[in-house]
This record gives C-alpha cells, structure tokens and sequence, in this order.
C-alpha cells in the first residue's frame, strides 16, 4: 500500500510539475510578444521622406482662400523583408516673413514597407486660409519625423515643400534648405 501511495504521490508531483511548466511557458511568451506602450522600434533598415506636397484652393472663407495641404510620406527599404516603423509625427509650417511658423501636424501609428520593391504612403491632410491681402506665394513645408523618433538610413531628406499662388497652384516645386 506504501508503495502504491508513494508511487501515485510521485505521478501527481509529475503532473502537476508539467502543468505548472507549461503555464509559465505560456506566460514567458506572452510576456515577450506583447509590445511596450510608447516604444519605437529602432532598425535602420528604412527611410521616411515627403514623397509629394501640394496646396489647392477648396473654398473661400469670406474673401480669403481656405487652402488644403497634402503631405504624402513615403518609408522605402532595401530588405527584402517586411519592415515597420511608427509611431511617428509630419509637422507642416509656413513661411511668414522669412520665419518658419508652426502650422499643424499629425501622426502615423505605423507604416510597414513590403520589400525594396515596395513603398508605403501615409497621406496627411491640414488646412489653412491665406488672406485676400496676401501677395505672391504662401510657401509651406513639411517634416517628416521632425522630433526625430525613428532612426533612418537617411536622415536628410525628411523636408519637403510647395507653395500655394492665390491663382492656382504649384505642386512640389519648392523645397525649403532649413
């Protein structure tokens, strides 16, 4: 009878051993997969720019023009593997007088690259109203990951910019140096 009793007490130290190994398995990969809140991940293995800018006429605001902003952001890699990055911050600013003022911006939570074949855009969309009184162009530029959050293989070329003619248009003719 010792002998049965020893030998179903040692079974069941087994079995709950396993059970309790595999429950703590499960909570190590759980523990390892989930991500961190607020945590960027820092690869190198791609590059964000502003791939087109323009600004285009959508209304009147009484006699000034209400003015729409498109900012396309491109992330290309050269691995051959999906690759992602974000979050991350486009800052659009204006020319007032030779002075770069703070306009709008956004946020892209994530944007994810397929391959070196395979851009992602993300289009960001601001508005802005140009007075009536305004002469010649209303000059716009936007950054692309201004607080630098994310490590680029190029980190360069994340300024692009246009310019809005009370008469029109003008798309991506004009990139600001600083």
């Amino acid at each position: 009878m010792k002998r049965t009793l020893c030998s179903s007490l040692i079974g069941m130290l087994v079995l709950l051993g396993t059970f309790l190994l595999s429950i703590s398995n499960t909570w190590a990969k759980n523990a390892s997969s989930a991500p961190e809140r607020n945590t960027i991940k820092v690869t190198k293995k791609l590059d964000l720019r502003v791939q087109k800018m323009e600004a285009v006429k959508i209304g009147t605001v009484g006699t000034n023009d209400k003015v729409r902003i498109t900012v396309s952001v491109i992330a290309t890699t050269n691995r051959m593997n999906r690759v992602c990055t974000g979050p991350f911050k486009v800052k659009v600013s204006k020319d007032q007088g030779g002075t770069w003022r703070y306009l709008a911006q956004g946020g892209v939570s994530n944007l994810c690259v397929g391959g070196p074949s395979i851009g992602a855009i993300k289009k960001l969309t601001f508005t802005d109203t140009v007075p009536s009184d305004m002469h010649g162009a209303q000059k716009y530029r936007a950054e692309v990951d201004y607080d630098n959050r994310v490590v680029e293989t190029n980190e360069s070329n994340n300024i692009g910019g246009t310019r809005y003619m009370r008469s029109g248009f003008v798309q991506f003719d004009y990139i600001p140096s600083n």
